[in-house]
């Protein structure tokens, strides 16, 4: 069996990294996103590769209900998830490839990319995609993990994946820091119409 390194997760994995990843490691990541996006102002938010969602229930609860927030992911169990996990549907949810989204041009005047573009395999075509949806006087915010040699926790982690169960798992983790150098970031958007 192959590990992941595009986080590609059935439902029951879904469920799982809800439960065990969200609550102390993406959950605080995808808040910190949202609170340096400060998107109260914000009358359309996309959450793009939202995963189960955790930046735009935090979207959606910042702006109290005076915006829409909408979610996209191309994994339907994360999708699935997302809507168990909100169950007041603050957020409309889709599945959607990041490089083909289904909504009009200049749609949205935020958009939250937490800890995705490191996974995209058609990183600037999804790039292109979402500027394409995003407003004119728009802001996209995106998060990455700085270097796996700068993440002591994670670095730890990896090596002993490593050591104990295989380099093969352990590749897996580290693909979440494949995307970390502020030069090769900065190319990226650029390419991608930033």
């Amino acid at each position: 069996m192959e590990t992941s390194r595009q986080w590609q997760l059935a439902e029951k994995g879904a469920r799982q990294y809800e439960a065990v990843l969200v609550p102390y490691i993406l959950g605080p990541a995808a808040g910190a996103l949202v609170r340096f996006a400060a998107p109260a102002g914000c009358t359309r938010i996309l959450d793009a590769g939202c995963g189960t969602g955790a930046a735009a229930r935090f979207a959606a609860e910042e702006c109290g209900g005076r915006g829409a927030v909408l979610g996209v992911d191309v994994n339907p169990g994360m999708i699935a998830v997302a809507r168990q996990e909100d169950p007041h549907n603050r957020v409309e949810w889709h599945q959607a490839n990041l490089g083909q989204l289904p909504f009009e041009s200049q749609a949205f005047d935020l958009i939250l990319c937490a800890q995705v573009l490191q996974f995209l395999p058609e990183k600037v075509g999804a790039l292109n995609e979402m500027r394409r949806v995003l407003g004119p006087s728009g802001r996209f915010c995106v998060s990455l993990w700085a270097p796996l040699a700068q993440s002591p926790y994670f670095r730890a982690l990896v090596e002993a994946m490593a050591r104990h169960i295989g380099p093969e798992t352990a590749s897996g983790l580290a693909s979440a820091f494949a995307l970390s150098e502020q030069g090769e970031i900065e190319k990226l958007l650029e390419e991608g119409g930033f």
